[in-house]
């Protein structure tokens, strides 16, 4: 039963995502987070068009830290709160290594009422991978829907409906307006050889 529903547990988790990253885009508050750590996962050489040295694109997983504090007009409702998250951020720079791996500032975006939803500061990339996930969560959700409505359907016709109780015994008297067999004409009998005395 697990296994059918993994489908459509996949599809809510990118519908999830998808509304995250709109959310986030849409209506984020700005932080600077402080990067704990940062791995490289693939770096593009850009050449540049009037022949000057070339520049690097790098797509770093970083994961940060940063605190969460009242607004000022909300100050006595209580400390602030840290909060952590990570993120694929895209960098451009001029060298193909990182000058340093953590203890550098990122901005982030927040939701200040779940303050775990957060990611790195990119408004195109939370827009267009936010579309992204949430198109296809959608269309996952809704396919394994029809298909275990569809399933369903195919159950509860093979199967019979208990509310409906057992089939009723065949009627008796179903033949009674019916003529006999002996009124029917009947076929002549063959002869069986016996001549009459």
């Amino acid at each position: 039963m697990v296994l059918r529903l993994l489908p459509l547990i996949f599809g809510g988790y990118f519908t999830y995502a998808g509304l995250g990253s709109l959310a986030l885009a849409a209506f984020g508050e700005r932080a600077d987070a402080l990067v704990d750590e940062t791995v490289v996962k693939a770096v593009k050489e850009v050449r540049a068009a009037d022949g000057a040295g070339p520049s690097y694109v790098m797509r770093t997983k970083v994961a940060y830290h940063f605190e969460v504090c009242p607004k000022p007009a909300q100050a006595s409702e209580g400390p602030c709160i840290k909060a952590e998250g990570s993120d694929t951020m895209i960098l451009s720079t001029p060298y193909s290594v990182l000058a340093h791996d953590k203890g550098y500032a990122a901005s982030v975006v927040f939701l200040r009422f779940a303050p775990q939803i957060n990611a790195v500061r990119q408004p195109r990339h939370l827009i267009v991978y936010g579309l992204l996930e949430l198109l296809l969560g959608l269309a996952v959700v809704v396919f394994e829907v029809k298909v275990l409505l569809r399933q369903r359907r195919e159950r509860r016709a093979v199967v019979p409906d208990p509310a409906q109780g057992p089939a009723a015994p065949p009627d008796p008297w179903h033949d009674l307006g019916k003529p006999l067999d002996s009124e029917r004409p009947r076929a002549a009998e063959p002869d069986d050889g016996i001549q009459p005395s």
